[in-house]
C-alpha cells in the first residue's frame, strides 16, 4: 500500500468532462531503422518483459472510506496488460492532420477507476510506415519529468533500470474497506500535524498578497482589458482541441 500525498490526490479530483488528469506522451518511431523491424508480437513481449520496470503501473487506486485520508495505490490482482495496450490504424493518408484527429479522440476517453490509471495505444499506418506510441496515464502517478524516467525504462533500446530477470509477481487481494479505514486511522495523527504549517503557510500568503495590493493597486490586469486574444486564450473541448473555429492549429504544419 502506498498513500497518495495531497498534490497527487489533488489531480484525481480535478478530473472534468472537459480537462481530465492523465497526461499524454507521444513518441513516433520509424521501424526501417531497427534491424529487427516492427510487429504487435515483438511489441506485446517488450511490454510483457519491462513491465515489472513501472510497478505503479500494475496498481490502481482506491478511496479511503469516509474520506478521513488520501487515497491509496494497491496492486491491482485483475491485472491484465492486454487491457492497458491497444492497437489502432491511423486514417489514410496517415499524415500529422489525420494523427493529430486520432489522438484527440484517445485523449477524450476517461480513465477506467477500477483499473490501473494508463493506457498505451500503438498507432499503425502513418505515413513512411511509421508507428506512434501514444501513452495515457494519470497526473496522479508523478509529474512530467518523472514521467520521462518511466517512459525511458520501457522504450530505451537499454532500459535505465536494472534490466535483470523480474521477481514473480503475485499480489494479494484488494484491502477491505474496514482494512482500508484502520490504515487511515493510524496514517491520521502525522496528517494533523501538518495543519498548524499549512495555516501559516496560508495566512502568510494572505499578507503577502495584501501587502502587493497595497503597494502596486494596479498590479492586478483590468477587467475591461481588450487587447486581441492569443490563439490560446479560449475554452477547450472535451478532445481537448480549441473551440474557435477561426484558429486552424494544422495551417503550419507540414506532412
Amino acid at each position: 500500500m502506498r498513500r497518495l500525498n495531497s498534490s497527487d490526490a489533488l489531480m484525481l479530483r480535478l478530473d472534468r468532462g472537459n480537462a481530465y488528469n492523465h497526461t499524454l506522451k507521444i513518441a513516433i518511431l520509424d521501424p526501417s531503422t531497427d534491424p529487427q523491424g516492427w510487429s504487435r508480437s515483438r511489441m506485446q513481449q517488450i511490454m510483457r518483459e519491462r513491465i515489472h520496470l513501472l510497478p505503479v503501473f500494475r496498481q490502481r487506486c482506491l478511496p479511503t472510506p469516509l474520506g478521513i485520508h488520501q487515497p491509496i495505490w494497491v496492486d491491482d490482482p485483475e491485472f491484465d496488460l492486454d487491457a492497458h495496450v491497444r492497437y489502432v490504424a491511423c486514417p489514410a493518408p496517415g499524415g500529422m492532420r489525420e494523427f493529430c484527429a486520432l489522438v484527440e479522440q484517445v485523449y477524450a476517453n476517461p480513465l477506467d477507476r477500477n483499473r490501473p490509471l494508463w493506457q498505451l495505444w500503438i498507432v499503425e499506418g502513418l505515413e513512411g510506415e511509421r508507428v506512434a506510441l501514444v501513452t495515457l496515464f494519470h497526473h496522479a502517478y508523478t509529474d512530467g519529468i518523472g514521467a520521462i524516467g518511466m517512459m525511458q525504462n520501457v522504450f530505451s533500446e537499454v532500459p535505465v533500470a536494472d534490466p535483470c530477470a523480474p521477481a514473480a509477481w503475485e499480489p494479494g487481494p484488494l484491502p477491505s474497506p474496514s482494512q482500508r479505514l484502520a490504515w487511515a486511522l493510524r496514517d491520521l495523527p502525522a496528517l494533523l500535524r501538518q495543519v498548524p504549517i499549512t495555516t501559516r503557510a496560508l495566512r502568510e500568503r494572505v499578507r503577502i498578497e495584501r501587502e502587493i495590493a497595497r503597494l502596486r493597486p494596479n498590479l492586478t490586469p483590468s477587467s475591461t482589458d481588450r487587447s486581441p486574444a492569443g490563439p490560446f486564450q479560449c475554452a477547450l473541448s472535451r478532445n481537448r482541441c480549441q473551440r474557435r473555429p477561426k484558429f486552424d492549429p494544422f495551417s503550419t504544419v507540414e506532412n
